[in-house]
């Protein structure tokens, strides 16, 4: 596979092989990739390196931590948390699962601030679906539509558990 890119950088360069060596390894059978990023995005102006990306995903799971590379702890966090045998990489895979179960186990731990979170992402769940609405109103895409199913049994599912607590 070839990929033409005007390159302007040094660093664009570099994000230019990491996309590339994150590809090759999906194409050779990688059951997963896992990329750590500051932001977790690729940055604007650089729709072949999306491309390739989105291409990745459907290819093998990709695992895009928001953490910074140089922070060590984290990276050591990181690796472990990749590694543990005691779930199933599907199972691993649902942290929003994970998170949600830990907030039913022990309700009385929370505090209004943290009710205030999970309102918070429930919003914020709430406006990426309409986005996501909107993109396909533009044109389908079934990569869009099944982020769409799964942002919206997010949003159920979280939903659910802010009645238990009291709130909607």
């Amino acid at each position: 596979m070839e990929v033409s890119l005007a390159l302007d950088s040094e660093s664009t360069r570099q994000l230019k092989w990491m996309v590339m060596a994150r590809y090759e390894l999906a194409a050779a059978g990688a059951p997963y990739v896992v990329t750590t990023s500051r932001s977790g995005r690729i940055a604007a102006g650089q729709p072949e390196l999306v491309q390739l990306q989105e291409n990745l995903r459907q290819m093998c799971t990709h695992y895009n931590a928001k953490i910074d590379g140089c922070d060590i702890a984290a990276l050591s966090d990181l690796f472990q948390w990749m590694q543990r045998p005691d779930t199933s990489q599907t199972q691993a895979a649902d942290l929003f699962g994970s998170c949600l179960d830990t907030v039913q186990k022990a309700p009385a731990q929370l505090t209004d601030g943290d009710i205030s979170k999970l309102e918070g992402t429930k919003q914020h769940l709430a406006e990426t679906c309409a986005m996501l609405e909107k993109e396909l109103q533009q044109g389908p895409s079934a990569q869009q539509e099944w982020q769409l199913r799964d942002m919206r049994k997010k949003e159920q599912q979280l939903d659910e558990v802010l009645k238990k607590l009291g709130r909607s």
